[in-house]
């Protein structure tokens, strides 16, 4: 495996630390190439807390990211709203 480290900018902050412009690492195989939309998407992303990695965050993997539509925004923004604002521990970021 091997770190890909990418730059994005917040566009509509969900939930989170919520800054314009973001780094975070996405896993992938040795040779594997990766597809990055050039359209805005909803992502799902874990805080990063290993030094060794350069990044602010990293993917959690499949299923972390989503094509966005007004619906999947609201949806989304539901979920934060009603979300425990003190919980720091994530199934996806284990």
């Amino acid at each position: 495996m091997v770190w890909h480290i990418y730059r994005a900018e917040i566009i509509t902050p969900i939930r989170g630390r919520q800054r314009g412009d973001i780094s975070y690492a996405m896993a992938v195989e040795k040779g594997e190439e990766t597809v990055i939309p050039e359209e805005p998407v909803l992502l799902t992303l874990c805080e990063n807390n290993d030094d060794a990695l350069v990044a602010d965050f990293y993917w959690p993997g499949t299923g972390a990211e989503f094509v966005v539509t007004p619906a999947l925004i609201q949806v989304a923004q539901l979920a934060a709203a009603s979300s425990d604002k003190d919980q720091s521990q994530f199934v996806m970021c284990d």
